[in-house]
This record gives C-alpha cells, sequence and structure tokens, in this order.
C-alpha cells in the first residue's frame, strides 16, 4: 500500500478515473521489452517502471518537447495532449466500438458525457456536410436547368 501511494502522480478528478485497460499479447510483449530495457539501464529490478521514463516519469516538458521533435521529423502538424484524447475517442467511435467502453476508456462518469462531447458534435459536423453538398447539387441541377432553358430557347 505504501508504493502505491508512493507512486501516485496526483489525486484521480472522480472515482471513473481510476480504471484498468486491456492489452493485447503483441503490447504485453512490447512492455516486456521495455521493462527488461530498463532493468539493464538501472541494473536493478523494479516492480513498475514508467512507460515514459523509466523509474520516475517523464516532466510534461520533455513529452512536448520529444512530441515536437518527431512531428517535425514526420512533417505532421503538431496537436495538443488533450486533442490525442479526442483522436482517441473519436477513432473508436467510428471504429463502432460501444459506447459504454469509450466511455469508461476515456474515465467519463457517465455515457452521456461522451455521447454529449463526440457523437452529437460528429452527427453536427455530418449534418453540415450533408447540408453542403445538397446545396452543392442543388446548384448544380438549378444551373443544368437553366443552362438547358437557354439551349431550348436559342434553338427554337
Amino acid at each position: 500500500m505504501l508504493n502505491i501511494i508512493k507512486r501516485m502522480l496526483d489525486t484521480p478528478k472522480n472515482q471513473s478515473s481510476i480504471r484498468d485497460i486491456k492489452i493485447n499479447f503483441i503490447e504485453r510483449f512490447r512492455l516486456y521489452i521495455l521493462k527488461c530495457y530498463y532493468i539493464k539501464i538501472y541494473g536493478e529490478w523494479c516492480e513498475d517502471y514508467f512507460i515514459f521514463g523509466g523509474k520516475k516519469p517523464l516532466s510534461t516538458t520533455s513529452i512536448d518537447r520529444y512530441k515536437h521533435k518527431a512531428c517535425i521529423k514526420a512533417n505532421l502538424r503538431e496537436i495538443t495532449s488533450h486533442q490525442f484524447r479526442h483522436s482517441y475517442a473519436t477513432r473508436n467511435i467510428h471504429k463502432k466500438v460501444p459506447i459504454d467502453i469509450v466511455s469508461r476508456s476515456m474515465g467519463h462518469s457517465r455515457v452521456s458525457t461522451t455521447l454529449d462531447i463526440y457523437v452529437h458534435k460528429e452527427k453536427r459536423v455530418t449534418s453540415t456536410l450533408l447540408s453542403v453538398r445538397f446545396n452543392f447539387f442543388n446548384t448544380i441541377a438549378n444551373n443544368f436547368k437553366k443552362m438547358s432553358q437557354s439551349i431550348i430557347t436559342f434553338l427554337m
């Protein structure tokens, strides 16, 4: 118990912020390799290491610096850490992951929170896109109608 309290970085916002995640075999194997790497570097076995940092976590400024360098190297637009969170949720929703699972993985205390933030926003965007498409095709149809009337008038 003392070890858990000592390793806690900050207090959770609410009870649903404390969550377990399932990882597949490949990710477990990658974590095992990372743990072996840390044991080799530090020369000792430790029950738990931080994925980013080893014995102690990387600071947020260090993470941002690594992210910045990686984005430049990959020629990608840099996004904030919170935008990664939104991308994760949106991607899972697009992949048809059940909303209650997405909500739990995001640490939301209610599914309605996830629905309000991600699904309803997605529906508004889809509705706007459909409206733009409809207006575009409607404009083409009207232009075609005017053009065909002009041709008919010219031929008569």
